[in-house]
């Protein structure tokens, strides 16, 4: 293929990207000067009574939707990250082996996209499902998170993890603040697993995530972020407020049983991602 003919097929390629994910533009500053919270899925999920999110605007993602009180809170945007995360087939991301893709028809058979607030997904997933309610995102090259591009409708940097793109999202829907709860690898002692899998407390130091002072430096000039911690487990990058103070109510542990619905965890048990079920 001549380099001519690649730099056509390529440019056709972006414009016909740009023209799907042109419809994000509706978002920008939507919830502007407002609030948040940004749920991510660690165990200390298991300790937070949601029920006290009702009423507060909330950015969701993964997995989160099987929680039985996730149908309750005031999701405004939910989202997935894996490029793949649809395809009928994939290279699984733990074991790395060629295979049918169980975890996105498992995704859609539990309801991740039956709802009415704007799911996110890689622009890949776009041959595989088609929603009101599903826009697409993508990085246009800029595979490096950078402040810069933070534009839902062109080039959006912060696809690398959830914490990111949750980040990310927030801050192009003009939030001015960030309550951050279930991001547990930005503690000071990361524990491993999901609220949604069994009662195991293991730490897991490897897995706390390094941000650098200068990206957080920046940040800090674009929106606040507090970190809501329980049993004194704080984060090193931002502000941070205990469950305790921030609910006045004492952390309670649930197990998964008691926050997920039997016959969905058997479900996600299937879908060959190592989950301790």
């Amino acid at each position: 293929m001549s380099l001519r003919l690649k730099d056509w097929l390529s440019k056709l390629l972006n414009s016909f990207i740009k023209n799907i994910i042109s419809s994000n533009s509706k978002f920008h500053n939507k919830f502007q000067a407002k609030k948040c919270f940004l749920m991510g899925s660690g165990r200390s999920i298991n300790y937070m009574d949601l029920k006290k999110l009702t009423d507060i605007e909330t950015i969701s993602c993964n997995w989160n939707f099987l929680h039985n009180d996730h149908k309750n809170l005031n999701i405004i945007a939910d989202y997935v990250l894996h490029p793949m995360m649809l395809f009928p087939l994939w290279i699984n991301p733990i074991f790395k082996n060629f295979e049918v893709n169980k975890a996105g028809s498992i995704m859609k058979e539990t309801g991740k996209f039956d709802c009415e607030y704007p799911v996110f997904l890689s622009i890949y997933n776009y041959p595989f499902i088609k929603k009101k309610n599903v826009f697409f995102l993508h990085h246009f090259g800029q595979k490096t998170a950078n402040l810069k591009y933070l534009n839902l409708n062109h080039k959006f940097s912060m696809m690398q993890n959830s914490f990111l793109t949750g980040i990310g999202l927030a801050i192009y829907f003009g939030f001015s603040e960030i309550n951050l709860i279930g991001f547990d690898y930005l503690s000071l002692r990361p524990r491993l697993y999901h609220f949604y899998e069994n009662d195991i407390d293991m730490r897991a130091e490897n897995q706390q995530i390094n941000i650098s002072p200068a990206f957080l430096n920046e940040l800090s000039k674009l929106i606040k972020i507090n970190y809501i911690y329980i049993f004194e487990n704080k984060s090193k990058y931002f502000n941070n407020i205990s469950y305790k103070e921030f609910f006045k109510s004492e952390e309670k542990f649930q197990s998964n049983i008691e926050l997920v619905d039997q016959e969905k965890l058997k479900l996600i048990n299937e879908t060959k991602l190592n989950f301790n079920l």
